[in-house]
């Protein structure tokens, strides 16, 4: 049984000795890639007793006053127990386009990035909206929306972000 706590490269080695019955088996040696997850996210931030309690430490659980759930702070690379004032999505204007840009961090493999555009904040959806990588570096993405300014009188951008099952 192996139970990981941890993220990165992990090496495994696996021995047999032997007995009056049976030889020795030579070791075997395996190595891989623990990548970070929403798990190991949890496990970082919150104590034994706060991951025991989905409304403190579960993906949709809002820890403090600015709204933001635990999976779309994971999502963004901000700090769970802490208010978010900075690292957030920024919304600006061309002359012919609206654009959403936010950041990511590079390593986060577990969740689906959406940008979606309402009228209304009632229906949602992604028609019309142009999601393009911009900047990567010191392994954060820089990812933009781009939406034409013609398209709606009034227009309101959100980030959804979807945990991914990794069987």
């Amino acid at each position: 049984s192996l139970t990981l706590t941890g993220t990165g490269i992990v090496t495994v080695r696996v021995s047999q000795g032997g007995d009056a019955n049976f030889n020795a088996a030579p070791d075997v040696i395996r190595s891989f890639n623990v990548l970070p997850n929403f798990l190991s996210w949890q496990l970082a931030h919150f104590s034994g007793d706060e991951r025991a309690d989905q409304n403190i430490s579960g993906p949709n659980a809002i820890y403090g006053t600015d709204g933001l759930t635990n999976l779309v702070k994971y999502a963004l690379g901000l700090e769970p127990k802490t208010d978010a004032t900075t690292g957030l999505p920024v919304v600006s204007a061309t002359e012919s386009e609206w654009v959403y840009t936010y950041t990511r961090p590079s390593s986060i493999t577990d969740v689906t990035y959406a940008v979606e555009v309402s009228t209304d904040l009632a229906t949602w959806t992604t028609t019309g909206v142009t999601l393009e990588p911009v900047s990567s570096a010191n392994s954060v993405d820089t990812w933009r929306a781009r939406f034409l300014l013609s398209s709606a009188a009034k227009i309101f951008f959100r980030l959804k972000v979807t945990q991914t099952v990794v069987p």
